[in-house]
């Protein structure tokens, strides 16, 4: 007689969505993730461009986003994270007029 033996643990995955465009980058670039998993991806943004916001949630819950850094220690939900990015640089130019 044979006998089988199954697991009911079936590891489950979350998706990983990034909405943002062409100039934002990330260093990780899954798209999914084993449940209790830790996730870690660092933004940047191409030359000229700025970061206006970034936005990430797992599983509807804000997700705190420290100097362009994710870092979640334990998966329990989809991750989504939103970039928000506009072109040019902010410069200041101050003249010192004298003698006129």
């Amino acid at each position: 007689m044979r006998k089988f033996y199954y697991s009911t643990n079936v590891l489950k995955y979350y998706t990983i969505t990034n909405l943002f465009n062409t100039h934002v980058h990330t260093s990780n670039t899954s798209s999914r993730i084993p449940s209790g998993r830790s996730y870690y991806t660092s933004i940047s943004v191409d030359e000229g461009y700025n970061i206006d916001s970034i936005t990430v949630t797992m599983g509807g819950i804000p997700i705190e986003v420290i100097d362009n850094q994710i870092e979640i220690n334990s998966v329990n939900g989809d991750i989504i994270v939103e970039v928000i990015v506009s072109e040019g640089n902010n410069v200041i130019v101050t003249y010192n007029l004298t003698n006129i």
